[in-house]
C-alpha cells in the first residue's frame, strides 16, 4: 500500500521485510513480485542499469516459481528499464514473447492460450498455471 500511495521509504522497508520472509520460507513467487517492484523503484529513479539487473533476477525467480502471472509481471518489469534507456526494440521483444526461446512475430506468445487458465495439458484434472504444465 505504501508504494501505491507514494510513501517510498516505507514501501522499501516493507519490501526488504517481504524479501527476507520470502527467502526464509522458500516463497519464490512473492520474492519475484517483490524484486519486480524494487526494480520498478530503481527504474522510476532513472537507475536503469540497476533496475534491469533486479528485473532479470525477478524474472529468473518468476520462472523458477512456474507461475504464469509472475512470469508475465517479470517481463513487464524487465521491459520498463529498457524503455527508459531507449532500447525500444529490446523492450518490445521482451513483452512480445514470454517463453524460453524467441518466437517469430507471426507466432503468438506461448502463454496466451486461455487453456492455461483452465487446466494444464499433461494432467487432465490439474487447474495449474505452472509453466511446465502448459
Amino acid at each position: 500500500m505504501h508504494a501505491i500511495t507514494g510513501r517510498l521509504d516505507e514501501a522499501q522497508e516493507e519490501f526488504t521485510q517481504t524479501l527476507a520472509v520470502s527467502r526464509s520460507t522458500g516463497d519464490v513467487l512473492h520474492e519475484a513480485f517483490t524484486l519486480g517492484f524494487q526494480g520498478g523503484f530503481k527504474n522510476w529513479a532513472g537507475e536503469f542499469e540497476a533496475a534491469a539487473a533486479i528485473a532479470d533476477t525477478a524474472l529468473t525467480k518468476a520462472r523458477d516459481s512456474n507461475n504464469l502471472l509472475a512470469v508475465t509481471w517479470g517481463h513487464f518489469w524487465k521491459a520498463l528499464p529498457l524503455i527508459g534507456k531507449g532500447d525500444y526494440d529490446d523492450a518490445r521483444k521482451t513483452v512480445t514473447f514470454s517463453g524460453s526461446s524467441p518466437q517469430s512475430s507471426s507466432q503468438p506468445p506461448p502463454y496466451q492460450s486461455s487453456r492455461a487458465f483452465k487446466s494444464c495439458r499433461r494432467h487432465p484434472h490439474c487447474r495449474s498455471t505452472h509453466i511446465q504444465c502448459l
